[in-house]
């Protein structure tokens, strides 16, 4: 599967610079917003394999919130990496796990993979109980920067929102929040188990996740558990990527528009 040209998912936070293997950014993203740097870290999980993670974060003194960010099943794209890219630009820290790391020929990540099709395969091949441990050494990894205010939060898009939901219930699981965009919902004792608070982000028309939202809601109140989903008028499945499009339907245009500024309010309230 051919990489998206990487300036370009990054032409809006700022000039490019490479520099030995790593991109940094030039210069602010807007006037007032801080400058940021970003840089690929390779994170060796006990026992396992070694993860790739996209980190973007603000290039200042002073303590920044966290967010672990978690991908579609197309895999760490330059899209994810544009995401991270513009939270750093908002003022936070953002660390984006590529969980096709070393899954692809020879030993390859998301972007030595030839389809679409490969890569879901391999994330299918992934159990529950793997992608639960590395998520937890990631969130320990974040927890432990030095220039980290908090627990960390979860945002995830499609799989990885349902990984960060699932996750939410671990036992021992510490998070600030957990955002999930039309992601799968775990089973009851996951449910009953979560923490932390969890907003949720649905398409009306995506009716394989939204039909369940509001059955969701009921059970999550019944057992006390923070919960607050919204369900975006028209919109289809994946609209916070597809909304962007220059050729976007309307209500994915919109949907997009309104969840990421509720997205940046809730992250930033934190």
């Amino acid at each position: 599967m051919q990489a998206r040209t990487f300036c370009c998912a990054l032409a809006m936070c700022g000039a490019l610079m490479l520099s030995s293997g790593s991109l940094a950014l030039a210069g602010e993203r807007a006037t007032g917003a801080p400058t940021i740097e970003e840089a690929w870290h390779q994170f060796a999980i006990p026992q396992g394999r070694t993860l790739r993670l996209f980190v973007a974060r603000p290039v200042r003194a002073t303590r920044a919130p966290t967010v672990i960010l978690l991908h579609e099943d197309r895999g760490l794209t330059a899209w994810e990496q544009h995401v991270a890219c513009l939270l750093a630009g908002a003022g936070m820290t953002v660390l984006a796990p590529d969980f096709l790391s070393e899954l692809g020929p020879q030993r390859g990540a998301t972007e030595s993979f030839e389809s679409r099709g490969a890569v879901r395969e391999a994330l299918l091949n992934l159990s529950a109980d793997q992608i639960m441990r590395e998520l937890n050494g990631v969130v320990a990894f974040a927890r432990d920067l030095p220039h980290a205010n908090q627990p960390p939060a979860l945002v995830g898009f499609d799989w990885g929102a349902t990984q960060a939901f699932r996750y939410a219930g671990q036992d021992h699981a510490e998070l600030s929040a957990v955002f999930v965009f039309y992601g799968a919902t775990p089973n009851d004792e996951t449910l009953q188990r979560i923490q932390a608070p969890v907003h949720g982000f649905y398409g009306e028309k995506d009716v394989t996740i939204s039909a369940g939202v509001a059955k969701l809601k009921l059970r999550m109140a019944a057992l006390n558990k923070p919960f607050v989903p919204v369900v975006y008028a028209g919109a289809q499945h994946g609209f916070l990527r597809t909304g962007d499009a220059p050729d976007a339907m309307p209500a994915d245009h919109d949907a997009h528009e309104q969840a990421w500024t509720r997205l940046k309010s809730l992250l930033g309230a934190l």
